[in-house]
């Protein structure tokens, strides 16, 4: 364990209770690696295109850019939502030990959480 807390990322690779996410560690790689696949699909497209004939390759030539952006954008909002999904369950999760520790229960049972009744119902 580093000096922060956090493990490093074999520990938490291997880590087999799930303490630790190792998702937003790799965002930024998955990310490189996925413009690094579009840019050369990208370019297949084009010398594919040229490959047919010349006004095919022009046409790609022309549509590339709108492809590529198209599909840069959907993998960086994928890649978001994926991120502040695990935010999410971290921060639910830290609530969730700030909440026991403040508020013990005369069982010792963790799971046992005070719920709101107005939620309960709904």
């Amino acid at each position: 364990m580093d000096p922060s807390g956090k493990n490093s990322f074999w520990q938490s690779l291997f880590d087999f209770e799930f303490k630790e996410f190792i998702t937003i560690r790799l965002a930024g790689l998955i990310y490189a690696l996925a413009i690094a696949l579009i840019s050369l699909f990208t370019l297949i497209f084009i010398i594919d295109g040229f490959g047919i004939s010349f006004w095919r390759g022009i046409l790609n030539l022309i549509i590339s850019p709108a492809i590529f952006l198209i599909a840069v954008t959907g993998t960086r909002v994928w890649l978001e939502i994926t991120v502040v999904l695990f935010d999410i369950a971290r921060d639910l999760s830290e609530l969730r030990k700030t909440i026991l520790k403040s508020q013990p229960n005369q069982t010792g049972d963790e799971s046992e959480i005070p719920v709101n009744q107005e939620a309960k119902k709904s």
